[in-house]
C-alpha cells in the first residue's frame, strides 16, 4: 500500500514543482503588483488600450477561425462517418499531417505554396501573363485563418466524428 501511494505521490510532485509553482510565481510577479495593490498589474493590463485591441483581435479571430473550421470540417465528418469509400483511410491520414509535422515546416510550407514567390502565384502568372502575384496572402488575415483551419481539421473530424 505504502508503494501505491508513492507511485501516484511521484508524478503530482512533479506537475506541482515543475508547473504549478514556476505557473503560481509568474501569475504572482505578473499581476501582483510589486509593493503596489494586489492586482495593480492585472489594472494596468486592463487600462491600456494597446492590450485591450489586442486581446479583441485575438477573441474575435478566433471565433472566426472556429466558425471556418467547423464549416468546413463538419460536411466532411459527416462524409466520413456515414459512408465508406475508397481511398478514406488515407484521406484520414493525409488530414491528420498536421499533427506529425513540426510546425515550422508546416508554416514553410504555407509559405512556399502561398507567399510572394510560391508555386501557386508563379504558375498563375505564368499562365495568366501577369506581372504581379494575383494571391497576396503573406502577413494578412487570411493566411492566419487558412492555418488554423488547416490545424483545426483534423481536430473536428476525429473528435465530432468520433461521436
Amino acid at each position: 500500500m505504502r508503494y501505491r501511494a508513492l507511485i501516484f505521490a511521484l508524478p503530482l510532485f512533479f506537475l506541482a514543482f515543475f508547473f504549478l509553482y514556476p505557473l503560481a510565481a509568474i501569475l504572482r510577479l505578473s499581476f501582483g503588483g510589486g509593493a503596489g495593490a494586489a492586482g495593480a498589474g492585472l489594472a494596468q493590463l486592463v487600462a491600456d488600450s494597446y492590450y485591450l485591441q489586442v486581446l479583441w483581435f485575438s477573441t474575435w479571430q478566433a471565433l472566426v477561425s472556429t466558425a471556418l473550421t467547423l464549416l468546413v470540417a463538419l460536411p466532411a465528418t459527416y462524409v466520413f462517418t456515414h459512408y465508406a469509400f475508397p481511398g478514406k483511410s488515407l484521406l484520414r491520414a493525409i488530414a491528420t499531417v498536421p499533427f506529425v509535422l513540426p510546425t515550422v515546416v508546416v508554416a514553410a510550407a504555407f509559405k512556399a505554396l502561398l507567399g510572394p514567390r510560391d508555386l501557386l502565384n508563379s504558375t498563375l502568372q505564368h499562365w495568366l501573363g501577369l506581372a504581379a502575384p494575383p494571391i497576396q496572402l503573406d502577413q494578412t488575415l487570411a493566411i492566419i485563418l487558412l492555418a488554423h483551419v488547416f490545424y483545426n481539421y483534423s481536430v473536428v473530424l476525429r473528435i465530432v466524428g468520433s461521436f
